[in-house]
């Protein structure tokens, strides 16, 4: 039992550490995400999360703390996220002119994931949907800035939509794996791994 226990307590740190490679892979602010010609419709939709990893690790993030969360968070949080990021794509799509105050929430949201679920804090519904649903209008913006360059706007809106469910439903099974096989250290560890990113953003994005 115990070699077991063990096991799945590494099998969860391999998990999470996931989380800190990341953030070395995709060095990009959140400006720095720009499409081109090879950005074209869905499959240029479906990269963009994945270029950046202030876009990865909030969007993982949010999964991560609806698992913690547990309850109807499990799937009301990444719902609320994707619903807002649409919303604020097409908002987006006349122009560019807040794309300064969302980069900064973008930032924010980093920092205020990470320390949710550092704090292993459960707020309550009331609280934490309106709080992912301002984090998905800022991703969703960003997103939503660089669609009119694509060649089609709605299939390069489906692409990132997707890729934004599937990190969120990673984020959910990371943050599943913590509760069933690992030690409470682990979401510390992931928070401070997502907040500093942010913290980052702030003081040089």
């Amino acid at each position: 039992m115990e070699h077991q226990t063990r096991g799945r307590t590494r099998a969860g740190i391999l998990a999470l550490s996931s989380l800190v490679p990341a953030c070395m892979a995709f060095p990009g602010t959140a400006s720095a995400h720009i499409i081109g010609v090879h950005g074209m419709g869905f499959a240029g939709g479906f990269e963009h999360p994945f270029t950046g990893y202030d876009h990865l690790l909030a969007m993982m993030a949010v999964g991560f703390w609806a698992a913690r969360m547990g309850g109807r968070a499990l799937w009301m949080l990444p719902a609320t996220f994707l619903s807002a990021a649409a919303v604020a794509c097409l908002l987006a799509i006349g122009g560019g002119g807040l794309i300064a105050m969302m980069e900064g929430g973008i930032a924010v949201s980093l920092v205020l994931l990470g320390l949710l679920i550092a704090m292993e804090a459960r707020p309550g519904l009331p609280a934490a949907v309106p709080m992912v649903a301002i984090f998905g209008l800022c991703h969703g913006y960003a997103h939503g800035v660089v669609m009119p360059a694509a060649a089609s706007p709605l299939a390069y809106a489906a692409g990132f939509l997707t890729a934004t469910a599937l990190l969120h439903t990673v984020g959910v099974r990371l943050g599943t794996m913590t509760l069933r096989h690992a030690s409470r250290m682990l979401p510390r560890l992931a928070g401070v791994a997502v907040a500093l990113p942010g913290l980052v953003l702030l003081a040089f994005g």
